[in-house]
């Protein structure tokens, strides 16, 4: 997919980044939308998150250092891309197939409807859409997620409205200075 083409689907809405392994051509993903369709992707779920981040103009390496501080975790910290994007990390396979794939896809905390236990160490998490994925995670290490990323959506929602109470003092500023 073009790169074009997956910054349209972020703005159609993501709900999930799901890593598949594909037979011909190894690690791959599946991009959930909100709507609940399905598109595979020929890209691991490491390169999208990145091209996510990059689309939102934001640095992986420290949203985790900042926020992994506030949640006391160095793995598993929720990334708040925008104020409409907090996505999560979860693991969605067992173990890798090989060295390179990965067993961490993500999910948009605003997309869960609900979460439900599969097993003891698995869990069903329901999306607004309707869509259901299976993660390995139990249900409470999948609700500890949901607080954490619940207390880094309200920072990051302060901090964006910090920042745009300063950009509108700056204008002001800007503004009574011109016409002085």
């Amino acid at each position: 997919m073009a790169k074009e083409n997956f910054e349209a689907l972020i703005n159609e809405g993501i709900a999930a980044l799901i890593p598949i392994y594909e037979k011909d051509q190894g690690n791959t993903s599946i991009v959930v939308l909100k709507n609940g369709k399905e598109i595979r992707e020929n890209r691991t779920v490491k390169a999208l998150i990145s091209r996510m981040a990059r689309h939102f103009g934001k640095d992986l390496t420290l949203i985790r250092k900042e926020y992994g501080r506030v949640i006391h975790r160095r793995n598993g910290v929720p990334l708040p891309l925008s104020s409409f994007y907090i996505m999560i990390p979860v693991k969605f396979r067992e173990k890798p197939f090989s060295l390179n794939d990965g067993t961490l896809g993500y999910v948009s905390f605003y997309e869960i409807e609900k979460v439900k236990e599969k097993d003891k160490k698995r869990s069903l998490i329901l999306f607004r859409c309707g869509k259901e994925v299976e993660v390995y995670l139990s249900i409470s290490t999948v609700n500890s997620y949901l607080k954490d990323a619940k207390l880094v959506s309200k920072i990051n929602e302060d901090k964006e409205n910090m920042e745009n109470k300063l950009r509108v003092i700056e204008l002001l500023s800007e503004l009574f200075s011109k016409s002085s």
